[in-house]
């Protein structure tokens, strides 16, 4: 794949079709599993009251579990960076009505790239403050500036949205 191809806009990149079959099957089976270990989170973004599961993978460049490395390094091995800040695995159970959740950037105190995979289909999104929405399609890709507004949403037709969020420079 060539990271130069997919472009939505300058400043967002989308890639479908992103790792190679087996790899997401791989990934799919694994945070779709019953095993896989997610976390309660009361918070999606501050100042709500919707809450959401999730799984943290790196945070302030430390491994803070065992599946970091397995899932990051595929990830990322096609996107140049000198350092990941941040990985989760995010776990938006479905419900009744699409819920949006508020708009937030990824880090305010110092400037980050973002990687968001989206791992399963669904009808949910992220949007952006300025203009558009992406949809949640397996295998897909996405690339953006960390301190561009957008938010989440759940979904209303699969069990669970689930994506990973990357932080890097």
């Amino acid at each position: 794949m060539n990271l130069k191809s997919g472009m939505i806009k300058q400043k967002y990149k989308l890639y479908d079709n992103y790792l190679p079959e087996k790899d997401i099957k791989w990934l799919e089976d694994l945070l779709l599993s019953a095993n896989f270990p997610y976390y309660y989170q009361s918070s999606i973004t501050k100042n709500d009251s919707e809450f959401m599961l999730s799984h943290s993978l790196i945070t302030g460049s430390y491994s803070n579990s065992d599946w970091a490395e397995p899932i990051v390094s595929k990830l990322m091995e096609k996107i140049p960076h000198e350092q990941i800040i941040r990985a989760k695995v995010n776990f938006y159970p479905r419900t009744h009505e699409i819920v949006k959740h508020n708009f937030h950037t990824d880090r305010d105190n110092f400037p980050v790239k973002a990687a968001l995979f989206y791992v399963n289909n669904n009808d949910g999104y992220t949007s952006f403050e300025d203009d558009g929405f992406i949809s949640s399609i397996r295998n897909r890709m996405l690339l953006f500036n960390g301190k561009e507004r957008h938010r989440s949403t759940t979904c209303t037709n699969a069990n669970a949205r689930i994506n990973i969020n990357i932080n890097y420079n």
